[in-house]
């Protein structure tokens, strides 16, 4: 799996990154959309989840595959990720920090997964001998969203 770091050089804006539960919901969205007006409808769609990184903050990314949809137009590119959002608290490196984990289908081009830098947020590919938290550790037996949607359908109907 890829996985990569996410942080904010300082003096940057706040950056957003929008999980969509499924890659259908995620497809229709970006299929009514254009360039300018994606995010503004990842926005407004009340199933697709928001998540900020901002100063003393970083994200650790985890890639765990992707769906292309091709129809007349256009290919949309969905990534399915985990993400471990880290929120240093008094200064410290991994001590009092708050951690909290999302996953989700993301557009394609709104995290690629290697080295670069852009608008003042850097994104790291993480090799296997660096520091960094451990996926399997904190998220459920490595379910995919689609795994614990179901089991709750499934407790729903019993």
């Amino acid at each position: 799996m890829k996985e990569c770091k996410i942080t904010l050089e300082p003096g940057a804006k706040k950056k957003f990154f929008y999980l969509s539960p499924n890659a259908e919901l995620l497809y229709l969205i970006a299929a009514v959309s254009t360039n300018k007006t994606i995010i503004k409808n990842l926005k407004l769609n009340p199933d697709v989840e928001m998540i900020s990184l901002d100063q003393n903050e970083w994200i650790e990314a985890e890639w765990n595959g992707c769906q292309n949809v091709k129809d007349d137009f256009s290919t949309v590119r969905m990534n399915y990720v985990r993400l471990i959002k880290v929120s240093k608290l008094n200064n410290q490196k991994y001590d009092d920090s708050l951690v909290s984990v999302h996953f989700g289908w993301m557009i394609g081009e709104h995290l690629r997964f290697k080295n670069h830098k852009k608008n003042k947020m850097t994104v790291k590919l993480l090799e296997i001998n660096e520091e960094q938290y451990d996926f399997s550790d904190l998220f459920q037996d490595n379910k995919t969203a689609e795994d614990i949607l179901k089991e709750l359908d499934d407790s729903v109907i019993n």
